[in-house]
């Protein structure tokens, strides 16, 4: 064979294994990662927002019972510190008894601090916030309509603290979506039932990126931003969502044999908080992105169920690639105006094959979200103009499987005391007028009031 031959046949047997040592190439790249990175649904806009940490453990609540007695549990045994931010601080049996274990942790020489938003918690009295202050605690409310300090862009007194979370020292915190409140606890810690909601507990460097998130709600009261320390042991774990392509740090921290030993035992946990006054939208871009980038299906809940326009066509987009999209949302609304916006929004998304349910059984005060089985999101907010546009909100996100078909099971459970709206159910129902009045609520809190 001549030498013209020989490299010909080379050049041929180089090319049919250069796809395959590449592959190997990437693999092993792939095993120095942490398991988020090979998530379906990561991409490169959760890492351009940030909020990320490895290390971490989480339980998920789906019971007021529980939540409030392992809340209550903690706040018993914190050490240093007990920051509480909550839209709801109602004076009722469960908040009176949260407020008597504030002062009790502030009375051990805890560091309490309190925040609560001014109007969602219309019913707490002076004498409540007296009682607190008068045992050392610092208590703020969130944009007070009526009294100093106030603030100039408050979105009309739009702008509110939806958030809700419980920081117990430094590597501990709840959040999700119950206030403190009987209506989001269950009967055997005094509660009435009212809602059935979801929460979660988190050990961890999240807790600290929590605490970022608590001391930037504290800077929009005009007040001081709390001191946060950051555990040196934490520091590394906080800068996983960087790229460890390019970062040989991490990419040295990630071929360890004692980090695959962390990361296995433990969660990547991303926190996302948003604030429409200084155009912070991480919350949103993340719901915008997963329905971009989702492969099989996707289900929301959500008890105010009227999208804006940019999320409701993010929406029908995925369900036009053959997305399964569900929505689960609550029957009745104590908000003005939601339930008949809802219904333009119900007529749009099941032209396009979008499921619907309505819980029945009570009310449904759960924010969640989870998609193709590894991608899930817990928080505060809700699928409305007013989370959207103008509330302070917090989420949490978890590219993990194991969670995620968590939360899809208490979906299906939930499904079992809901009702799923139909195309035909709801022609039946429709009239014009109806249809021109729904058009009118929706275009009225999308483009008016919020």
């Amino acid at each position: 064979m001549s030498g013209n031959g020989l490299f010909n046949s080379w050049l041929r047997l180089k090319r049919s294994y250069s796809p395959l040592l590449t592959a190997n190439k990437h693999l092993s790249l792939q095993s120095r990662l942490p398991p988020h990175r090979s998530n379906g649904l990561w991409n490169r806009e959760f890492e351009k927002i940030g909020g990320g940490s490895i290390g971490n453990k989480v339980k998920l609540y789906s019971s007021g019972d529980e939540a409030f007695n392992e809340m209550w549990k903690a706040i018993k045994q914190a050490k240093k510190k007990v920051w509480l931010e909550t839209y709801i601080l109602e004076p009722d049996t469960v908040g009176k008894a949260t407020m008597n274990l504030l002062i009790e942790a502030k009375n051990r020489g805890c560091d309490v601090k309190v925040l609560y938003d001014d109007l969602g918690s219309v019913h707490l009295k002076r004498k409540h916030i007296k009682a607190m202050k008068k045992a050392g605690i610092e208590v703020n409310s969130f944009n007070p309509l009526f009294r100093w300090p106030f603030r100039i862009h408050n979105h009309f007194g739009m702008f509110r603290d939806h958030r809700k979370l419980l920081i117990i020292d430094d590597d501990k915190a709840f959040c999700g979506g119950m206030n403190i409140g009987s209506e989001y606890a269950g009967y055997q810690v005094g509660g009435t039932r009212f809602y059935r909601d979801t929460h979660m507990q988190i050990w961890g460097p999240a807790a600290i990126i929590l605490q970022q998130v608590f001391a930037s709600s504290m800077k929009d009261t005009c007040l001081s931003f709390p001191r946060i320390k950051i555990p040196d042991s934490f520091r590394r774990m906080m800068n996983s969502i960087e790229d460890a392509e390019d970062n040989a740090e991490l990419r040295n921290f990630f071929g360890t044999s004692g980090s695959k030993k962390l990361l296995q035992s433990s969660s990547f946990l991303q926190i996302l908080a948003s604030n429409p006054s200084r155009n912070i939208h991480n919350i949103q871009r993340a719901f915008i992105s997963t329905l971009k980038n989702c492969k099989q299906k996707i289900f929301i809940t959500s008890p105010y169920f009227v999208p804006p326009p940019k999320l409701m066509q993010a929406l029908i987009d995925a369900s036009r690639r053959g997305i399964e999209v569900r929505i689960l949302t609550s029957r009745l609304s104590e908000v003005f105006g939601i339930k008949p916006a809802s219904q333009y929004v119900y007529d749009k998304l099941l032209n396009e094959n979008i499921r619907i349910y309505e819980y029945f059984v009570g009310n449904i005060h759960a924010k969640t979200a989870t998609a193709d089985d590894c991608w899930s999101m817990i928080g505060s907010f809700n699928m409305d103009p007013v989370s959207f546009h103008h509330n302070l909100e917090l989420g949490v996100v978890m590219f993990d499987p194991k969670f995620a078909q968590q939360l899809e099971r208490d979906f299906d459970q939930d499904l079992k005391g809901a009702r799923e709206i139909t195309r035909k159910e709801f022609n039946l129902r429709s009239t014009p007028l109806r249809t021109l009045w729904h058009w009118l609520h929706y275009i009225l809190m999308t483009k008016i009031m919020f």
